[in-house]
């Protein structure tokens, strides 16, 4: 029985993809720190 590689319903992440666009790099990693952030403040409402 031979396996698949392929994840179904999943685009696989492309490593060479993302070396050449770095604006897109960036972009997700200020996504990722304003999420972090938000949830910090929430994280601090709650437990006060």
């Amino acid at each position: 029985m031979i396996k698949s590689n392929k994840m179904e319903g999943k685009k696989m992440f492309d490593y060479e993809e993302a070396k050449k666009n770095p604006a897109k790099k960036d972009m997700q990693e200020t996504v990722v720190k304003v999420l972090q952030v938000l949830l910090g403040i929430l994280m601090a409402i709650l437990h006060a």
